[in-house]
């Protein structure tokens, strides 16, 4: 029937008790890097799900939703942003992804209203999250808009957030230190598309204007949504704490820039 939830919580809580049915990999063969190529002595609590109402101001939030509307030309869009030494903030970078889909103008306001987006988290919740915040030199930022319609009524199987350019390249998984998600543009209208959290069988309903920080290991899922029409909206923006550059194709692509950083060599030379 159109317009109802095509799923059921109560299954979900049920038939999920352990992620491996869903996890992009099996238990048996799963390769995650040892905690000696982690970094868990940087994260202060493990396992943890933080939720928060009405992050942003209401300039802040018009700002990031404006700036989304322009992503419709691309279907989102992907920054790496640095941690200025002096004064402790996230700078834009100055070779940054560009397209001949926005204008410069365009592209400067989406990556600025992301910017701001991750220093009122990293001030607000992420320096206090972390052991040693000077040691954390990267946040990896994304926009997704969707997934209706586009990707009406399916959802984001569980899945590790992690290194993806390792993952790919060696199969390992290395975890950020902490992943955010804002719901920047939820319409009321949608029914489901909870993040969920098969390991410790929690939940976090999509609303605008909401975060929710969590441990970057904890395995996590985007349920099934649905909605009376098209015209539903589901924009989110999904930020990891990293310790260490990491490899952002797109941009690599745009600059023309090949081969590893040096400090990540001897961590893709390991074999488990």
């Amino acid at each position: 029937m159109k317009g109802q939830a095509l799923w059921d919580i109560k299954t979900v809580r049920a038939s999920w008790q352990k992620p491996i049915p869903e996890l992009a990999f099996r238990e048996n063969d799963q390769r995650i890097l040892p905690r000696e190529y982690q970094a868990d002595h940087l994260r202060r609590f493990q396992k943890v799900l933080i939720v928060k109402d009405q992050l942003l101001g209401a300039t802040e939030l018009a700002n990031i939703q404006k700036a989304s509307k322009y992503m419709k030309k691309t279907g989102g869009w992907s920054t790496q942003f640095k941690r200025d030494e002096h004064s402790g903030i996230f700078l834009r970078p100055t070779k940054g992804r560009r397209t001949k889909k926005m204008t410069e103008e365009e592209v400067v306001l989406i990556e600025e209203s992301m910017r701001q987006v991750v220093n009122i988290i990293w001030s607000e919740l992420f320096f206090f999250l972390l052991t040693e915040p000077k040691n954390i030199p990267y946040v990896n930022a994304w926009i997704k808009t969707g997934p209706l319609p586009g990707q009406y009524g399916l959802y984001h199987v569980t899945h590790y957030d992690c290194d993806e350019h390792l993952e790919s390249t060696k199969g390992l998984f290395r975890f950020p230190l902490y992943t955010a998600i804002v719901y920047i543009d939820f319409s009321p209208e949608v029914e489901g598309g909870v993040t969920w959290f098969p390991e410790i069988k929690q939940g976090v309903i999509p609303k605008t204007n909401r975060l929710a920080i969590f441990d970057a290991s904890l395995a996590h899922a985007v349920l099934p949504a649905t909605a009376p029409n098209k015209t539903a909206k589901r924009t989110v923006m999904v930020m990891n704490v990293w310790d260490y550059k990491t490899r952002n194709e797109p941009v690599e692509l745009t600059n023309g820039i090949l081969g590893y950083t040096t400090d990540r060599r001897e961590e893709l030379q390991w074999i488990p």
